[in-house]
């Protein structure tokens, strides 16, 4: 749609080291579907539960 620009990129990048600060588990979806990613997910909350 156009709507972000490019310097959006840069700043994306220098925020990820943030992400694997935090305290949350990571879900690797390098090699996945968004529907794979979103049955890990949803497995793991209702393993939770």
């Amino acid at each position: 749609m156009g709507i972000r620009t490019e310097d959006v990129i840069n700043r994306s990048i220098s925020r990820l080291k943030n992400y694997f600060q935090m305290d949350t588990e990571k879900v690797d979806v390098s090699n996945i579907s968004a529907k794979e990613a979103a049955e890990i997910i949803f497995k793991h909350i209702m393993h939770k539960s």
